[in-house]
């Protein structure tokens, strides 16, 4: 990285018109390197101390906000390099100094100067402080957004050719053409995502580019909470796994078996370490990654079962209790592991966490201040919801009953 800057002029090189160059001297990697700025000025009208011309000159005002300018934009291009975490170049420092534009480079005319989706995305994520869970959430909307990009334009675009054009084939992309269409909440989402990064980028690099959003309202879906009666969570634990089931189909249904269990979510569960846990395997209590607020769990004989199991079969050198797997091939095994339950509802990993709640809520014995402290919330609406729900799934039996002896 370039330590230093330095402005001074060649006395040693006086032209017939009694003028001298002003040059720039860049301290790079231990080595100097002289920049002409294409200022020269008389040597008695030059202050060396303050780097500028002295102002009984007549060219002093023109001069100093020209070099002035040139030093603003050495200082933001070095600033946007360690901020991205990249090495600058020689090259690009002596072309802004000499006030040459980077995307003029020779041979390079169709480089664009915006950055592609990918790297928007990636730069995004550089610079701001994510919990692991945004992270994964940001690389699964980048790698869908380039997917579109290249099926439907055959290359990955940059910021600038989004519009609002691209925003609605994408999310007709999302709902229709994708082997999986996507819920409306996952939509919007991904629109999010796309929103944010995109104006995030348009403010770092100044380009000025239109917001294709500004017109284009971003509709959430109606929340709906998929929870697993006890018949169904009954009948999802006995399913039977086919003889060539995989080991990932296996990891699956026992992680999912572990969060109906205890309430985590699925970010908790890869999280889990045995650090977290009690040596009679009674118990654990761990921050949760989500909302950085501990949680304290009571563990039942059904989770005790599938922690000696990958106590005894899996070693990992981070002490994780569950072996790594992603959350959408998860869901996606997750998708198979319905069918073979024969559960009608579209199983996701948190689907765990609200089926945890829901049967605490049934229950009768459980109040929503003791499901609030077994879920970590940090307000008991959230947990009183799941009394609600446990008296919807109550009228749906009992109408059930009725209709049977109408």
């Amino acid at each position: 990285m370039s330590k230093e800057l330095k402005l001074l002029i060649r006395e040693d090189l006086v032209m017939k018109s009694g003028k001298t160059r002003i040059e720039f001297l860049i301290y790079f990697e231990g080595k100097q390197y002289r920049v002409p700025t294409g200022q020269s000025i008389e040597p008695k009208f030059w202050i060396q101390k303050s780097e500028l011309v002295d102002k009984k000159s007549d060219d002093a005002t023109k001069i100093n906000s020209y070099l002035s300018e040139r030093k603003q934009e050495f200082e933001k291009y070095k600033r946007k390099k360690e901020a991205l975490e990249e090495n600058v170049s020689l090259e690009e420092m002596k072309r802004i100094l000499k006030g040459i534009p980077l995307e003029d480079t020779k041979g390079m005319k169709n480089k664009s100067i915006y950055p592609t989706i990918s790297k928007a995305f990636d730069d995004y994520v550089k610079l701001q402080k994510m919990k692991p869970g945004s992270k994964n959430n940001h690389r699964i909307t980048k790698n869908v957004l380039v997917d579109f990009s290249k099926s439907k334009y055959r290359k990955e675009l940059t910021i600038e050719q989004i519009d609002y054009k691209f925003v609605v084939q994408f999310v007709k992309y999302l709902r229709e053409e994708r082997p999986i269409p996507n819920q409306q909440n996952t939509v919007a989402k991904r629109l999010k995502l796309l929103k944010t990064v995109l104006r995030f980028s348009n403010r770092i690099g100044k380009y000025n580019i239109e917001d294709p959003f500004s017109n284009y309202p971003i509709e959430l879906g109606r929340h709906k909470e998929i929870a697993l009666t006890q018949e169904e969570y009954s009948d999802f634990k006995k399913a039977k796994l086919p003889a060539e089931a995989c080991k990932s189909l296996k990891l699956a249904k026992n992680i999912f078996i572990f969060c109906c269990e205890t309430g985590l979510r699925f970010s908790d569960a890869m999280d889990l370490s045995w650090e977290h846990i009690n040596e009679k395997m009674s118990s654990f209590e761990k921050l949760q990654v989500k909302t950085n607020q501990s949680v304290f769990v009571p563990i039942s004989n059904q989770a005790k079962a599938i922690l000696i199991v990958y106590r005894n079969q899996y070693k990992d050198t981070q002490n994780h209790v569950f072996p790594r797997i992603d959350i959408q091939v998860m869901n996606r095994y997750l998708k198979d592991l319905a069918k073979l339950a024969g559960i009608d509802k579209n199983l996701t990993s948190h689907v765990a966490r609200h089926t945890f709640g829901t049967n605490l809520g049934a229950s009768g014995k459980i109040s929503a201040y003791m499901i609030c402290d077994l879920m970590g919330h940090s307000d008991i609406g959230m947990s009183q919801r799941y009394i609600n729900l446990s008296k919807n799934e109550l009228q749906k039996a009992m109408e059930a009953v009725w209709n049977k002896n109408a």
